[in-house]
């Protein structure tokens, strides 16, 4: 098993506008880090992180969401693009109503055309009754 595919459904789930379902694929894809012993590469990690992060800041789950964005060595560029978010989250802001610009904004082009890609086969009927 690897993380890749969780990663990606949660990026569709995202672009659909489903946060819940995004964060449980996000959980899952993390949840490799744990069993697996540290495959995933440490800046594809915080990606998953800072993503799981906007996910929880949205759905109001700002220890979550703190949590998460510290979880994000500071030395990689995720964790500075989101410092702001960080003093606001322990300064008790309120969440960030734009955390949905912020993650779609951090899809690439190619992210996105993978994602619909993806999102294609998934509305194409297959053999299997899914």
């Amino acid at each position: 098993f690897r993380f890749e595919p969780y990663f990606e459904d949660a990026k569709i789930y995202l672009r659909e506008k489903n946060d819940r379902d995004a964060l449980h694929c996000l959980d899952i894809a993390l949840s490799f880090q744990e069993r697996d012993d540290g495959n995933i590469p440490p800046g594809e990690r915080a990606d998953l992180l800072f993503y799981r992060g906007l996910v929880r800041e949205s759905l109001g789950d700002v220890r979550g969401a703190l949590d998460d964005f510290l979880a994000i060595p500071a030395e990689l560029p995720a964790r500075r693009a989101i410092q702001h978010r960080i003093e606001a989250l322990r300064e008790g802001l309120q969440p960030s109503v734009l955390a949905r610009d912020v993650w779609n904004a951090s899809l690439t082009e190619t992210e996105k055309e993978a994602a619909e890609r993806h999102q294609h086969e998934h509305e194409q009927p297959d053999d299997h009754g899914h």
